[in-house]
Parts: structure tokens; C-alpha cells; sequence
């Protein structure tokens, strides 16, 4: 849909992104298969963690929510790393509104998942890390959306560090290569 001539869109211009950002990226998702070794292991790092002479029902729920947080590394290294790179050129702001929102659907959902409200089942401790590792998953494709598809598109290179950088448009996607 088109705007009325009175209403002009906001001009919005790349943001800086030095090459930085793909190092920060690699050991996001080294981090995040690291995370995934802990689905493996998650009883044995709840008894690293002190663990070791608690309650077996304890030990059970906790490894549980444990594995469950694990399947939400992936979305939590991706966006702490763009989140990262976004404060780091300066826009704070944009990090604060997709937390806040990742926060109000982490605690609707625990409202609905631990105590079985909204029709849904009551889960407990399997709830609070389901509510959980929504939130993130949210958090992550607000970000997702924010930087690929409001026409806030990263530069991947320095223009001071390669000055003669070509702009490359794929519709939906900008970058630029030497």
C-alpha cells in the first residue's frame, strides 16, 4: 500500500557494520553447537555446578529445563551478537524495544505454561524453560525482521578500511563487495 503524498516515510541510512561482525557471528554459532554438546551432557554439568547431592526428582526436572534452554542457544548467541553490534555503532534504543518485548512474551507465557492458564496445560518447570526459549525465538525473528527487512541493512565492510566498496541489491537484501 502506498502512503498519501502528506506522509513521507522515514529516510533510513545503512549501518555501519565493520568485518568485525562475522568474527563476533563465527563464535556466536561456535558457542551455539558448544550448546548443543550440552544437551548431551546436561547431568553431568548440573553436578559440576553443585549439583552432585541433590534430590533425584531435582536432579530430573532441573536436567529437564536445562535441555530445553539448550535448544534456544542458537537464537540467544545470534542476537546477543547483533545486539552487540548494534550498541556498538551506537543504537541502543532498538535493542531496549526487542528486549522489552522478548521480557512481556517471556512472562505471558509463563503465566500461561507454568500454571496452566489460557487453556493451556499446566507444565510447571518444563513451562518456565518452554516460555523461556519462546521469548528468545521471538527476540531472535524481531531481529531477524529489524535488520534484513526494515531497510536497516548492515554494510559489511568498513568504508574506511575498503574505500571503493560496490552496493550489491538482491530485493530484499543490500551488502557490498570489493
Amino acid at each position: 500500500a502506498k502512503l498519501p503524498k502528506y506522509i513521507k516515510p522515514p529516510k533510513r541510512k545503512p549501518i555501519p557494520f565493520d568485518p568485525i561482525a562475522f568474527v563476533g557471528t563465527a563464535v556466536a554459532v561456535l558457542l551455539a553447537v558448544l550448546m548443543v554438546v550440552g544437551l548431551i551432557s546436561s547431568p553431568w554439568m548440573i553436578a559440576f555446578m553443585g549439583g552432585s547431592g541433590i534430590a533425584p526428582e531435582t536432579l530430573e526436572l532441573s536436567t529437564r529445563y536445562l535441555n530445553i534452554q539448550f535448544m534456544g542457544f542458537v537464537p540467544l548467541c545470534l542476537t546477543a551478537t547483533i545486539t552487540a553490534a548494534l550498541r556498538g555503532v551506537g543504537d541502543t534504543k532498538t535493542p531496549m524495544i526487542y528486549n522489552t518485548v522478548a521480557n512481556v512474551v517471556n512472562i505471558i507465557f509463563n503465566y500461561a505454561l507454568i500454571y496452566g492458564n489460557f487453556g493451556l496445560p499446566e507444565m510447571g518447570v518444563e513451562g518456565a524453560a518452554i516460555a523461556t526459549l519462546a521469548s528468545r525465538t521471538v527476540e531472535f525473528l524481531v531481529v531477524i525482521v529489524y535488520v534484513f527487512f526494515l531497510d536497516l541493512l548492515f554494510k559489511f565492510n568498513s568504508v574506511e578500511v575498503i574505500p571503493d566498496l560496490q552496493w550489491y541489491d538482491l530485493g530484499f537484501f543490500k551488502f557490498q563487495m570489493i
